[in-house]
């Protein structure tokens, strides 16, 4: 059947050393279901009838549980070709495992680094005694905390978005350029 054909085919070709199978590993529909992670079954159930229906492969990541017990991400891709009347799947399973490991630490890693982000101006944000303004690229004011609403009288919601040099400085010449470069080179201005 052409199931089967399926089968074989996504065994062949390099599966036996990706998957951990054993070479002497006979190619079948069962074989192959049995290599697909528990919770993905159903997943890849769907997927293959959806290929025997629409004649059709897309994209999809599938995890597998290699013949060492190992989890391992791949992608597959294919697409059928006719061939004297007989429908041909040409297909590749690619193994993802170490892009889908690092995109989820790097996911991680940027939500603690938001989070971190944020505790440390909710901090800076009571401090009233100085003011601590933060600018983007453009010179627009991002953040504003008690300390500038105390000392320059504005409150964050009149001020954000707004240029600082505009704002702060009637000679923006000298000292928003002298203030920038300060900052540029020291990492603060005081």
């Amino acid at each position: 059947t052409l199931l089967q054909a399926v089968t074989s085919g996504l065994l062949l070709g390099g599966v036996f050393a990706l998957s951990g199978l054993d070479y002497g590993t006979t190619p079948s529909v069962d074989v192959w279901r049995e290599m697909v992670h528990p919770d993905d079954k159903a997943l890849v159930d769907d997927y293959i009838h959806e290929i025997l229906n629409r004649r059709h492969v897309d994209r999809k990541t599938i995890r597998m549980v290699t013949g060492s017990g190992n989890q391992k991400f791949f992608r597959t891709s294919g697409k059928f070709l006719n061939e004297n009347g007989h429908s041909i799947l040409i297909g590749n399973l690619q193994e993802i495992t170490a892009d889908i490991v690092l995109n989820e630490k790097l996911r991680v890693t940027h939500s603690e680094l938001r989070k971190s982000e944020f505790r440390h101006f909710q901090m800076l944000s009571e401090i009233e005694d100085y003011a601590i303004i933060f600018l983007n690229e453009e010179g627009l004011i991002e953040q504003w905390n008690k300390g500038a609403e105390k000392i320059y009288g504005w409150t964050a919601e009149e001020v954000l978005g707004k240029n600082a040099a505009t704002l702060l400085f009637k000679d923006r010449s000298s000292q928003f350029d002298a203030a920038r470069q300060t900052i540029v080179q020291n990492g603060e201005w005081k």
